[in-house]
């Protein structure tokens, strides 16, 4: 049986037979699909000639692409501090998504006991400070408290917004490290580990695809073997854009810049 190792290797060899333009321009369609820019990755696609039903040597750059659109939307409630409405959405499309990744359900949850607080202090809900704190208190109980007593870094990350309470209708007394909650910066860094759990099991599918299904893998192979999994997963499932200009200097160096990069298609991100 092909070895993940094996696997990982041939998936390298395909990527470093590439010419230079054409490999470029793949790592951007990668980081289009993966960020969500789905009108920009269909103009993009199109230009490059891909059919994201094609040829099996495509598959790793179009992981993400039927799930674009609602990535995508799943990002703009998240950014848009509409956390509930973001779990509803996972629960129904990824149910075991939350269920197998207790990580992103506690920060998920978390994130939406902090816009709870935000939203009491900048728009009042109605209910009277009391009535607020209790309620506060039940969605921890009920949601958090449960998978924080299993996990000391939970645990201190919801006292810690807990400790906001104290803090209500004083906002501009908060010290910077509770200041950090109410930053725009933790829901966009909420929504890109969203889309990241997402990829990453639609790359676990297409590993599979590549080494069998589950049941018919090995799994008490060599701890290397593991590792090289692990790897491949993550060569497949991040975006490449940051690679880009190292990639870049690397292939003009070695070619003596033979031409310039205008045989690339030029595109926007049309997309907010």
């Amino acid at each position: 049986m092909t070895s993940t190792k094996d696997t990982y290797h041939s998936l390298l060899q395909s990527t470093t037979n590439l010419d230079k333009s054409t490999l470029l321009n793949r790592l951007v369609l990668n980081f289009l699909i993966h960020e969500g820019y789905e009108q920009t990755a269909y103009k993009l696609a199109k230009e490059l000639g891909i059919n994201p039903n094609g040829s099996e040597e495509d598959d790793e750059y179009l992981i993400g692409w039927r799930s674009m659109s609602i990535r995508r939307q799943i990002k703009d409630m998240l950014l848009k501090g509409e956390i509930g409405d973001a779990i509803d959405t996972l629960n129904l499309l990824y149910p075991e998504l939350l269920e197998q990744n207790n990580l992103l359900y506690f920060k998920l949850l978390l994130l939406n006991l902090i816009e709870m607080i935000r939203n009491h202090e900048e728009q009042g809900d109605g209910d009277d400070k009391e009535q607020f704190i209790m309620k506060i208190v039940s969605f921890a109980q009920d949601k958090l408290t449960n998978k924080a007593i299993k996990n000391i870094k939970f645990m201190e990350e919801l006292e810690l917004t807990m400790t906001l309470l104290i803090y209500s209708n004083k906002k501009e007394m908060l010290p910077p490290k509770l200041n950090q909650l109410f930053e725009i910066k933790l829901r966009r860094d909420i929504a890109s580990l969203v889309n990241k759990c997402i990829l990453q099991k639609e790359a676990t599918v297409l590993l599979e695809e590549y080494n069998g299904t589950l049941q018919n893998h090995e799994t008490h192979g060599d701890d290397d073997e593991d590792d090289d999994g692990l790897l491949l997963t993550n060569q497949i499932m991040d975006s490449k854009l940051n690679k880009l200009m190292r990639l870049w200097v690397w292939l003009e160096n070695k070619t003596h810049v033979e031409h310039s990069m205008t045989d690339i298609p030029l595109f926007k991100l049309d997309e907010t």
